[in-house]
């Protein structure tokens, strides 16, 4: 059976030439050259194409893990600043919290546990926080990234090994008091 020849452009010609086995071909080695008439194989031509689709498969995927970091820590940093602001708004008020759970669910989901002590927490007048809450969680959420904002009783003891287990990894503490109302 005589082998097809192909005549490739001078780029290939800077290809490094090896002994290599090829799944389209018997199990026996074959050495890949160019012949006198400076064409090439059908076996070098695969082994070349297989070569360049494997490196441009391993390129493509340490893109898409380097886009993929990029976009979740900064999903990440962007949850974060809107949380501090928005229990800096609660300090304000007058609303002491001390801790608060954030869960990751993925690259630009993010849930935000916040625990309030019980006199805050059942109080008619805490009901405007919820409306903020809301009013934060439309605001940011897209089709790329949805936040949810979430309150709990902080005056009873809070099983943080449940949490973790629920999927909040990440604690927080705040460690400041609330203004004076004058």
């Amino acid at each position: 059976m005589p082998l097809i020849l192909v005549r490739i452009i001078k780029a290939l010609k800077f290809m490094p030439v090896s002994t290599a086995s090829s799944s389209f071909s018997t199990s026996k080695p074959f050495i890949l050259q160019e012949t006198a008439e400076g064409t090439f194989s059908a076996n070098y031509i695969i082994h070349a194409y297989e070569q360049g689709r494997q490196k441009g498969m391993n390129d493509k995927l340490i893109e898409l893990e380097s886009e993929a970091k990029n976009s979740f820590l900064k999903n990440r940093d962007y949850t974060i600043k809107t949380i501090n602001h928005f229990i800096g708004d609660l300090i304000t008020e007058g609303v002491v919290t001390q801790r608060g759970w954030i869960k990751s669910e993925g690259i630009g989901d993010f849930d935000v546990m916040i625990a309030v002590p019980q006199n805050n927490y059942l109080s008619e007048d805490f009901e405007r926080f919820y409306v903020k809450a809301n009013e934060i969680e439309s605001e940011s959420n897209s089709s790329e990234f949805r936040l949810n904002i979430r309150f709990i009783n902080g005056s009873k003891p809070i099983n943080e090994e449940k949490l973790s287990c629920d999927g909040y990894k990440i604690r927080f503490d705040i460690n400041t008091s609330p203004k004076n109302k004058a």
